[in-house]
C-alpha cells in the first residue's frame, strides 16, 4: 500500500444490537474477517468474505503478521476483541499467579493493541460492553477480563462507537441501528470533533469513508 489507511475503529454493543451485521456493507473481496468466536456471521452472503478463525492470541498474531504487504486486503475486522481477551485471560490465569497475572495480562493485551495499530489495512474491532460496578450512572465500558482497569482499552483508540438500537414501538422489536458518536454519561463513546454531523447507521463502509474523508486519506 502506498499510504497507511488504518485509523482503528472500535465498535461496542450488546449481543444482537447490529455490531456484526455492519460488516455486510464492506467489500467481501477486500475484507478479511478474523473470527475469534467460531460462529457464522448474522447476515446472508458471509461465505463470500475471506474469513480466518483464531481461538487464541498466538494464532491471531500470526494472522496479523501475515497481513504485512498484502495489498489485496484493505479492511480487517476482528470479531470479537472481547472473546480474544477472554481467551488471553484464561491462559494467563492458568499459568500465572498474583501480580504476575496482572502484569502478563496487560503485556499480552498491549501486544495485541500495538499489532492492530501497526497494520496498514483499515481495522474495525468489535467488542461487548460491561457496566462498572457500583457506578451510579451505570456507565458502559469495553468489557475486560481479569485485573485490567476500566477505560484502559478506550484510551488506545481515537474512535469508539456504541450501537444504539432503534425500537419499533408497536412490536418492541429492533428496526434499525444507529451508532453513538458523541461522549455521554452512560458510555465511553468518542469520535473526533466534527467528524460526524449526525449519528450514522451501522454501515461500516460509509463510516470508514467518513473517517478517511475527515483525515484526508485517499
Amino acid at each position: 500500500m502506498s499510504q497507511k489507511t488504518n485509523i482503528p475503529i472500535f465498535i461496542v454493543g450488546e449481543s444482537g444490537t447490529g455490531k456484526s451485521t455492519g460488516i455486510r456493507t464492506l467489500n467481501p473481496k477486500t475484507t478479511l474477517i478474523i473470527n475469534t468466536e467460531d460462529k457464522r456471521a448474522p447476515f446472508e452472503g458471509d461465505e463470500h468474505f475471506k474469513i480466518v478463525n483464531t481461538m487464541n492470541l498466538t494464532d491471531l498474531m500470526k494472522v496479523l503478521r501475515k497481513l504485512e504487504g498484502k495489498n489485496d486486503i484493505k479492511i480487517v475486522v476482528i470479531d470479537s476483541f472481547t472473546s480474544m481477551v477472554e481467551s488471553i485471560s484464561r491462559s494467563v490465569y492458568k499459568n500465572f499467579a498474583g501480580w504476575d497475572r496482572f502484569s502478563e495480562l496487560g503485556a499480552r493485551v498491549g501486544m495485541l493493541l500495538r499489532a492492530i495499530k501497526k497494520l496498514e489495512q483499515q481495522v474495525i474491532v468489535i467488542g461487548i460492553p460491561e457496566i462498572k460496578k457500583n457506578d451510579p450512572d451505570e456507565k458502559q465500558y469495553i468489557r475486560m477480563k481479569g485485573e485490567m482497569r476500566y477505560g484502559e482499552i478506550e484510551k488506545e483508540f481515537t474512535i469508539v462507537m456504541f450501537t444504539s438500537p432503534i425500537w419499533n414501538e408497536e412490536t418492541d422489536e429492533m428496526d434499525d441501528v444507529e451508532m453513538m458518536v458523541k461522549p455521554n454519561r452512560t458510555t465511553t463513546t468518542k469520535t473526533p470533533m466534527g467528524m460526524f454531523k449526525k449519528r450514522p447507521r451501522n454501515d461500516y463502509a460509509a463510516i470508514i469513508k467518513q473517517v478517511h474523508g475527515y483525515y484526508k486519506i485517499k
